[in-house]
Protein backbone atom coordinates (compact mmCIF):
# COMPACT_ATOMS: atom_id res chain seq x y z
CA UNK A 1 0.00 0.00 0.00
CA UNK A 2 1.23 3.80 -0.31
CA UNK A 3 0.10 6.66 0.40
CA UNK A 4 -0.29 9.57 -2.19
CA UNK A 5 -1.46 13.28 -1.74
CA UNK A 6 -5.31 14.49 -3.08
CA UNK A 7 -5.23 15.94 -6.15
CA UNK A 8 -6.88 18.88 -7.73
CA UNK A 9 -10.09 16.76 -8.17
CA UNK A 10 -10.18 16.02 -4.66
CA UNK A 11 -10.69 19.54 -3.24
CA UNK A 12 -13.95 18.88 -2.02
CA UNK A 13 -12.55 16.43 0.08
CA UNK A 14 -10.00 18.84 1.44
CA UNK A 15 -12.97 20.75 2.51
CA UNK A 16 -14.02 18.15 4.81
CA UNK A 17 -10.40 17.82 6.21
CA UNK A 18 -9.48 14.67 4.05
CA UNK A 19 -5.56 15.25 2.76
CA UNK A 20 -4.54 11.63 2.12
CA UNK A 21 -6.06 8.22 1.35
CA UNK A 22 -4.87 5.14 0.82
CA UNK A 23 -3.81 3.28 -2.36
CA UNK A 24 -3.60 -0.22 -3.31
CA UNK A 25 0.25 -0.95 -3.78
CA UNK A 26 -0.33 -1.73 -7.92
CA UNK A 27 -0.98 2.25 -9.11
CA UNK A 28 -1.93 0.98 -12.27
CA UNK A 29 -5.36 -0.28 -11.11
CA UNK A 30 -8.03 2.11 -10.26
CA UNK A 31 -7.78 2.45 -6.25
CA UNK A 32 -11.42 0.94 -6.24
CA UNK A 33 -10.62 -2.20 -7.78
CA UNK A 34 -9.95 -3.89 -4.57
CA UNK A 35 -13.45 -2.71 -3.12
CA UNK A 36 -16.12 -5.61 -2.73
CA UNK A 37 -18.60 -5.39 -5.69
CA UNK A 38 -21.98 -5.41 -4.67
CA UNK A 39 -23.96 -8.95 -6.44
CA UNK A 40 -27.53 -8.28 -7.93
CA UNK A 41 -30.01 -9.26 -5.93
CA UNK A 42 -31.63 -12.33 -6.72
CA UNK A 43 -34.06 -11.97 -9.26
CA UNK A 44 -37.82 -13.17 -8.33
CA UNK A 45 -40.67 -14.20 -11.11
CA UNK A 46 -43.57 -12.80 -9.94
CA UNK A 47 -46.82 -15.40 -11.42
CA UNK A 48 -50.15 -14.80 -11.12
CA UNK A 49 -52.35 -16.32 -8.17
CA UNK A 50 -55.40 -17.37 -10.14
CA UNK A 51 -58.80 -16.24 -7.85
CA UNK A 52 -60.84 -18.76 -6.47
CA UNK A 53 -64.21 -18.23 -4.58
CA UNK A 54 -64.03 -18.89 -0.91
CA UNK A 55 -65.35 -21.90 0.09
CA UNK A 56 -65.16 -21.24 3.49
CA UNK A 57 -67.56 -19.55 5.29
CA UNK A 58 -67.90 -15.73 5.20
CA UNK A 59 -66.63 -13.53 8.20
CA UNK A 60 -69.77 -13.39 9.96
CA UNK A 61 -70.50 -17.31 9.77
CA UNK A 62 -73.15 -17.54 6.99
CA UNK A 63 -72.08 -20.01 4.42
CA UNK A 64 -71.76 -18.56 0.94
CA UNK A 65 -74.42 -19.29 -0.98
CA UNK A 66 -74.55 -19.57 -4.67
CA UNK A 67 -77.51 -18.03 -6.61
CA UNK A 68 -79.27 -20.94 -7.99
CA UNK A 69 -82.78 -20.69 -10.51
CA UNK A 70 -85.87 -20.97 -8.64
CA UNK A 71 -87.36 -24.51 -8.62
CA UNK A 72 -90.73 -24.65 -10.51
CA UNK A 73 -94.01 -25.09 -8.22
CA UNK A 74 -95.83 -27.59 -9.73
CA UNK A 75 -99.46 -28.23 -7.86
CA UNK A 76 -100.16 -31.88 -6.97
CA UNK A 77 -101.86 -33.81 -9.12
CA UNK A 78 -105.49 -33.69 -8.43
CA UNK A 79 -107.82 -37.16 -8.28
CA UNK A 80 -111.79 -37.37 -8.21
CA UNK A 81 -113.62 -38.60 -5.52
CA UNK A 82 -114.54 -42.64 -6.51
CA UNK A 83 -118.68 -42.27 -6.80
CA UNK A 84 -119.10 -45.27 -4.60
CA UNK A 85 -117.58 -43.36 -1.90
CA UNK A 86 -120.12 -40.61 -1.77
CA UNK A 87 -122.74 -40.20 0.42
CA UNK A 88 -126.05 -41.23 -0.75
CA UNK A 89 -127.35 -37.81 -1.18
CA UNK A 90 -124.66 -36.97 -3.48
CA UNK A 91 -124.76 -39.85 -5.51
CA UNK A 92 -128.67 -40.20 -5.71
CA UNK A 93 -127.90 -36.18 -7.52
CA UNK A 94 -125.59 -36.69 -9.72
CA UNK A 95 -127.68 -39.65 -10.90
CA UNK A 96 -130.83 -37.43 -12.04
CA UNK A 97 -128.68 -34.80 -13.87
CA UNK A 98 -127.34 -34.78 -17.20
CA UNK A 99 -123.97 -34.04 -18.35
CA UNK A 100 -123.03 -30.45 -19.62
CA UNK A 101 -119.88 -28.43 -20.67
CA UNK A 102 -120.91 -25.47 -18.37
CA UNK A 103 -122.40 -26.11 -14.88
CA UNK A 104 -124.02 -23.44 -12.99
CA UNK A 105 -123.97 -23.55 -9.43
CA UNK A 106 -125.12 -21.47 -6.44
CA UNK A 107 -125.56 -22.30 -2.42
CA UNK A 108 -129.29 -22.55 -2.35
CA UNK A 109 -129.40 -25.00 -5.76
CA UNK A 110 -129.38 -27.60 -3.44
CA UNK A 111 -132.74 -26.76 -2.05
CA UNK A 112 -134.05 -26.14 -4.93
CA UNK A 113 -133.34 -29.36 -6.30
CA UNK A 114 -134.04 -31.75 -3.71
CA UNK A 115 -136.47 -30.22 -1.93
CA UNK A 116 -138.85 -26.95 -2.84
CA UNK A 117 -138.06 -25.66 -5.76
CA UNK A 118 -137.68 -21.62 -5.91
CA UNK A 119 -140.10 -20.41 -8.92
CA UNK A 120 -138.36 -17.15 -9.28
CA UNK A 121 -134.96 -18.86 -9.97
CA UNK A 122 -136.25 -21.11 -12.07
CA UNK A 123 -137.77 -18.68 -14.55
CA UNK A 124 -134.31 -16.55 -14.35
CA UNK A 125 -132.04 -19.52 -15.51
CA UNK A 126 -134.64 -20.36 -18.19
CA UNK A 127 -135.09 -17.23 -19.33
CA UNK A 128 -130.93 -16.98 -19.60
CA UNK A 129 -130.29 -20.07 -21.21
CA UNK A 130 -133.49 -18.77 -23.75
CA UNK A 131 -131.18 -15.16 -24.28
CA UNK A 132 -127.68 -17.13 -24.43
CA UNK A 133 -129.00 -19.49 -27.13
CA UNK A 134 -126.48 -21.73 -26.64
CA UNK A 135 -126.48 -25.27 -28.49
CA UNK A 136 -128.17 -28.07 -26.53
CA UNK A 137 -126.55 -29.81 -23.60
CA UNK A 138 -123.82 -26.71 -23.21
CA UNK A 139 -125.33 -25.99 -19.70
CA UNK A 140 -126.50 -28.70 -16.70
CA UNK A 141 -126.53 -27.83 -13.07
CA UNK A 142 -125.14 -29.65 -9.55
CA UNK A 143 -125.59 -28.02 -6.41
CA UNK A 144 -122.44 -27.21 -4.24
CA UNK A 145 -124.55 -28.32 -1.23
CA UNK A 146 -126.89 -31.10 -0.39
CA UNK A 147 -129.51 -31.62 2.56
CA UNK A 148 -127.32 -33.32 5.27
CA UNK A 149 -128.88 -36.16 8.00
CA UNK A 150 -130.88 -34.28 10.86
CA UNK A 151 -133.31 -35.27 13.25
CA UNK A 152 -137.10 -34.65 14.28
CA UNK A 153 -135.69 -31.50 16.27
CA UNK A 154 -133.09 -29.66 13.90
CA UNK A 155 -134.56 -27.74 10.17
CA UNK A 156 -133.33 -28.91 7.53
CA UNK A 157 -129.14 -28.49 6.87
CA UNK A 158 -127.30 -28.37 4.09
CA UNK A 159 -123.55 -29.56 3.72
CA UNK A 160 -121.19 -28.55 1.27
CA UNK A 161 -118.56 -30.60 0.24
CA UNK A 162 -115.51 -29.32 -2.62
CA UNK A 163 -114.20 -32.74 -3.39
CA UNK A 164 -117.27 -34.21 -4.40
CA UNK A 165 -118.22 -31.26 -6.61
CA UNK A 166 -114.99 -31.12 -8.28
CA UNK A 167 -115.36 -34.94 -8.82
CA UNK A 168 -119.10 -34.43 -10.26
CA UNK A 169 -117.69 -31.91 -12.91
CA UNK A 170 -115.42 -34.47 -13.69
CA UNK A 171 -117.76 -37.07 -14.47
CA UNK A 172 -120.27 -34.59 -16.19
CA UNK A 173 -117.71 -33.78 -18.50
CA UNK A 174 -117.57 -30.15 -17.79
CA UNK A 175 -115.15 -27.80 -18.72
CA UNK A 176 -116.03 -24.65 -16.12
CA UNK A 177 -118.13 -23.98 -13.32
CA UNK A 178 -120.17 -20.68 -12.72
CA UNK A 179 -120.67 -19.98 -9.23
CA UNK A 180 -123.55 -17.42 -8.17
CA UNK A 181 -123.04 -16.02 -4.47
CA UNK A 182 -120.44 -15.09 -2.12
CA UNK A 183 -121.62 -18.47 -0.13
CA UNK A 184 -121.30 -21.15 -2.83
CA UNK A 185 -117.89 -19.44 -3.17
CA UNK A 186 -116.65 -20.06 -0.03
CA UNK A 187 -117.84 -23.14 0.47
CA UNK A 188 -115.33 -24.02 -2.37
CA UNK A 189 -113.02 -22.45 -0.97
CA UNK A 190 -112.33 -19.95 -3.42
CA UNK A 191 -113.11 -16.92 -1.88
CA UNK A 192 -109.45 -15.64 -1.67
CA UNK A 193 -109.22 -16.26 -5.45
CA UNK A 194 -111.87 -15.35 -6.97
CA UNK A 195 -113.29 -11.92 -7.20
CA UNK A 196 -116.91 -11.11 -8.54
CA UNK A 197 -116.79 -11.11 -12.64
CA UNK A 198 -113.15 -12.92 -11.68
CA UNK A 199 -111.89 -15.88 -13.80
CA UNK A 200 -109.67 -18.56 -12.32
CA UNK A 201 -108.88 -22.32 -12.42
CA UNK A 202 -109.22 -25.37 -10.59
CA UNK A 203 -108.37 -28.89 -11.49
CA UNK A 204 -108.26 -28.16 -14.91
CA UNK A 205 -111.54 -26.61 -14.66
CA UNK A 206 -112.46 -22.47 -15.78
CA UNK A 207 -114.24 -20.51 -12.69
CA UNK A 208 -116.24 -17.70 -13.18
CA UNK A 209 -117.85 -16.11 -10.32
CA UNK A 210 -121.32 -13.80 -10.99
CA UNK A 211 -123.60 -11.99 -8.93
CA UNK A 212 -126.09 -13.52 -6.43
CA UNK A 213 -129.00 -15.52 -7.94
CA UNK A 214 -131.53 -13.49 -6.20
CA UNK A 215 -130.15 -10.11 -6.47
CA UNK A 216 -130.08 -10.23 -10.29
CA UNK A 217 -133.41 -11.57 -10.22
CA UNK A 218 -134.43 -8.51 -8.91
CA UNK A 219 -132.26 -5.87 -10.97
CA UNK A 220 -132.75 -5.70 -14.97
CA UNK A 221 -129.76 -3.85 -15.54
CA UNK A 222 -127.64 -6.31 -13.25
CA UNK A 223 -129.37 -8.90 -16.02
CA UNK A 224 -128.43 -6.94 -18.90
CA UNK A 225 -124.72 -7.01 -17.90
CA UNK A 226 -124.78 -10.79 -16.59
CA UNK A 227 -126.24 -11.68 -19.86
CA UNK A 228 -123.37 -9.64 -21.78
CA UNK A 229 -120.70 -11.25 -19.77
CA UNK A 230 -121.59 -13.96 -20.84
CA UNK A 231 -121.83 -13.99 -24.07
CA UNK A 232 -118.72 -12.98 -24.51
CA UNK A 233 -117.30 -15.46 -21.94
CA UNK A 234 -118.59 -18.23 -23.24
CA UNK A 235 -118.86 -17.95 -26.44
CA UNK A 236 -115.56 -20.28 -27.09
CA UNK A 237 -116.81 -22.76 -24.54
CA UNK A 238 -120.13 -23.40 -26.08
CA UNK A 239 -119.15 -24.36 -28.98
CA UNK A 240 -118.82 -28.05 -30.17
Amino acid sequence: MAFEAVGFYATLWQGQGINWILLPENPSEPWFASLPRPQPAARTTLRPIPFAPPSTPAADGREKMTPQAPERQTEAKWTPVPQNLWPSPWRERIAAVRRGRIVWTYWELGRDLCQNSNPGRRALFQRLITDLAHPGGTYTFFPVCVPAPQDQENPAVYAPDAEIFWSALKQLGARATLIMGEAAVKALALEDELPLWGMSRRHSFFVWRLPEADAVLQDENLYSTLLDFLRTGMRDLARR
